[in-house]
């Protein structure tokens, strides 16, 4: 069987199955690879917690709400395809209004969150953020 390998996007097409990845197709792998699996401090900005897709595909993020003012999540730049992951760390409680479009798994509803807790939360939309589901794990105890 003759394998031949898909063209990669982003100027990583090894022109076929005899040809390996060029230096600088190499370092273009590794910084994509090193992208995906990082995650960004979102800092609350006047109560607002912005994240931007950038045009990515995914975007990881780490949140803390550290004072009792209302929050609001907004997103911008989504791709038609997308996801979304937040680690979100609740050292005080704050009323939080998630961006427009998402349909809860389980409850229906935003999740309640607690003080001195974290939580992990997962989200996609496949047109452009219009529509979103949206899933929270956690309420574990914050040791930190």
């Amino acid at each position: 069987m003759i394998f031949n390998p898909p063209n990669i996007i982003n100027d990583l097409t090894t022109g076929g199955a005899t040809n390996a990845l060029s230096a600088e197709q190499g370092k273009l792998l590794n910084a994509a690879v090193a992208r995906i699996s990082a995650y960004d401090e979102v800092a609350a900005v006047d109560d607002e917690f912005a994240i931007d897709f950038e045009g990515l595909p995914f975007k990881n993020v780490i949140m803390e709400i550290e004072d009792t003012d209302g929050k609001e999540v907004t997103v911008d730049n989504v791709p038609t395809i997308c996801e979304l992951f937040i680690v979100l760390k609740v050292t005080e409680e704050a009323a939080v209004t998630w961006f427009d479009g998402i349909d809860w798994l389980t409850t229906g509803t935003a999740p309640v969150l607690e003080e001195g807790k974290i939580y992990r939360m997962a989200f996609f939309t496949m047109d452009g953020g219009t529509n979103w589901h949206g899933n929270c794990a956690g309420g574990w105890e914050d040791v930190n």
